[in-house]
């Protein structure tokens, strides 16, 4: 299975277009926020709907949504990106503040969207673009062990990973000794196996440390790479997944073909 990546662009969008996330991010740094969302934080959560699809995992749209949430924001937390993170809450928490909620009273938020999930009201920007923010804001105030997140679906991490206690690299770290999933893409085949472990240790998998970088659309391909670089340490390879940038900012989705 072959994966692309399609994000739309803020700078490159007509005005009605940018209209709508000004609306949205506020008009101060709108460029900024629009990429720390859409080109850094959700390349890795439209990453997490390919990894889910290729593990045959099934759950309904809401909680699919939400579940890869948790793994992006597990998979930053691993790769020591606290501080971006931390940034992304404080600005999901202005938003959200003054946004109101459009479940009905007494009607908790994932049965108000498992309810109307599929109908006209979903098409509703400020319906949708409340679960979407609140889904990710929940994700980041619960801070799951990206191990745990994984292990939902099929994935062995292995002790020492995924925590942000145990980063390999980091001091004390680097003789624990671990089993990990070994994925691969089998020869021949292009599907993914992620049935044989082996026996590593930190040492043997070397994260990358988080990318010292300007946040933007030019650098969207770096932090997109990178992403892949570290999930392969991870033992999860995507092989066959592109990312491609858009003129419109309105295009944020993952296309499997």
């Amino acid at each position: 299975m072959k994966y692309t990546i399609i994000s739309g662009c803020f700078e490159k969008g007509t005005s009605e277009q940018q209209a709508g996330y000004v609306g949205l991010f506020g008009q101060e740094r709108i460029g900024y926020y629009f990429d720390l969302y859409f080109h850094w934080y959700n390349l890795v959560h439209e990453i997490g709907h390919c990894i889910v699809e290729k593990q045959g995992a099934v759950m309904s749209k809401v909680r699919e949504e939400m579940f890869v949430n948790e793994l992006a924001v597990g998979f930053y937390r691993a790769v020591g990106e606290s501080g971006r993170l931390d940034e992304l809450r404080e600005k999901l928490e202005q938003i959200l503040g003054s946004m109101p909620a459009p479940m009905p009273e007494g009607e908790a938020f994932t049965d108000f969207y498992e309810r109307i999930w599929g109908s006209e009201l979903l098409n509703n920007v400020m319906i949708y673009g409340y679960f979407q923010l609140n889904s990710v804001l929940m994700a980041l105030r619960s801070a799951r062990d990206f191990r745990d997140v994984m292990k939902e679906i099929g994935v062995e991490i292995g002790e020492g990973f995924g925590s942000t206690s145990e980063i390999p690299g980091e001091e004390g770290a680097g003789s624990t000794s671990i089993d990990t999933a070994s994925a691969s893409i089998q020869e021949g085949t292009g599907e993914w196996d992620s049935s044989s472990t082996s026996k590593k240790t930190a040492a043997d998998i070397n994260l990358p440390g988080p990318l010292d970088i300007a946040i933007s659309s030019e650098n969207a391909p770096v932090f997109f790479d990178h992403a892949l670089s570290c999930l392969r340490n991870f033992g999860i390879d995507l092989s066959e997944i592109r990312l491609e940038l858009v003129d419109n900012p309105m295009i944020q989705c993952a296309r499997s073909e």
